[in-house]
């Protein structure tokens, strides 16, 4: 029995080594085989051009129109319509705000590196609303403008690490609805403000 235990064990280890060969077998020819061939958009031969004239999307088709500010922007950060139908960057390497005709002119700038009023030091997210104020957030604050660049006043106050209401933890994005209410995201909450800076909503993280 003692020789029939022995054979049963070297039996099984044989079948374990097989099964282990293959399986190493099928990992490496796997690993080994071709990719897929490219469409034929996607050909490395293919010469591309950007931007493409046109973009496919849904619901519309995208036309590319124009390039704008290429020369003097570096390292915008948000972009916003006003309701004059010119556009407001926020420029975070230089630390200003620069405002484009819809052709793309630059009309006028401002701003400067520093955490004074009309200053900055960190710029994220710019919005705009039906009034011509335009809101920048960054620094944990949000500053107020008219849209020549008017400092008009600020809603400030550091946050902390998770952040309270009417105060902010890294402000990124800000957004104005249809009546000028004003949302402003930071890194941990979302917080609803009135026109004059009133906190209307707190929406912390669950």
């Amino acid at each position: 029995s003692r020789n029939k235990r022995k054979a049963t064990m070297l039996f099984l280890k044989r079948v374990r080594a097989f099964f282990l060969l293959a399986f190493v077998v099928a990992i490496t020819a796997s690993c080994a085989s071709p990719p897929p061939p490219l469409p034929p958009s996607a050909s490395p031969t293919q010469p591309s051009t950007w931007p493409p004239a046109t973009i496919a999307g849904s619901p519309v088709d995208a036309v590319y129109l124009a390039t704008i500010g290429g020369n003097v922007l570096k390292g915008p950060d948000g972009v916003a319509v006003g309701a004059d139908g010119n556009i407001y960057v926020s420029d975070s390497q230089n630390r200003r705000v620069q405002k484009f005709s819809p052709n793309g002119d630059l009309l006028t700038k401002w701003g400067s590196e520093g955490h004074g009023k009309g200053q900055f030091f960190i710029m994220n997210g710019i919005a705009t609303d039906g009034k011509g104020f335009v809101y920048v957030a960054g620094d944990s604050r949000v500053q107020v403008f008219t849209n020549d660049g008017r400092f008009v006043g600020m809603w400030w106050g550091d946050g902390g690490l998770w952040g309270s209401k009417g105060r902010f933890t890294g402000p990124m994005k800000i957004a104005v609805d249809s009546v000028g209410n004003v949302y402003v995201a930071d890194s941990t909450n979302l917080q609803k403000f009135s026109p004059d800076g009133r906190v209307l909503g707190f929406w912390p993280p669950p």
